[in-house]
């Protein structure tokens, strides 16, 4: 039982170590902030405003509440905040024209539910905004 306690610590620091997954533990935060504003908004009033709004809402929100996490948790950057976040909301911009481009099309053509179309976007942001947040967003500063 000792080694176990020993070892459980050592992969925890082995974990938070590796960026890569900080980035996706984080991700994992970030989906959850998005998706909860999304469903919130979507129950409050959903049957007063278009879900499309709606997904734009909640993404523009969930840039402003992730970007301390990615930029101190995640990369560790010293780029200048207001500078760091304009990059990053540029980003979230794009984001914000593929989830409402990708949900659309799920909800519209694929009949996919509208509660589940933000989910199956979500599952694809890691691979497409990992190596943008990483060389662009939250590059180091120049020296």
């Amino acid at each position: 039982m000792t080694s176990t306690r020993r070892a459980v610590p050592g992969v925890v620091r082995r974990v938070l170590r590796d960026q890569r997954l900080r980035y996706l533990l984080t991700g994992g935060v970030a989906a959850g902030v998005f998706y909860g504003i999304f469903l919130t908004l979507w129950l409050m009033a959903g049957d007063r405003v278009p879900y499309v709004a709606l997904v734009l809402i909640a993404n523009t929100a969930c840039a402003f509440v992730t970007f301390r996490m990615y930029r101190d948790g995640v990369f560790r950057s010293d780029a200048a905040i207001v500078p760091g976040f304009l990059r990053f909301y540029a980003l979230g911009l794009a984001s914000l024209v593929g989830s409402a481009t990708v949900v659309s099309l799920l909800v519209e053509w694929l009949a996919v539910p509208v509660a589940i179309a933000p989910v199956l976007y979500i599952a694809m942001q890691p691979l497409l905004f990992y190596p943008v947040n990483k060389f662009w967003v939250f590059r180091a500063r120049r020296r």
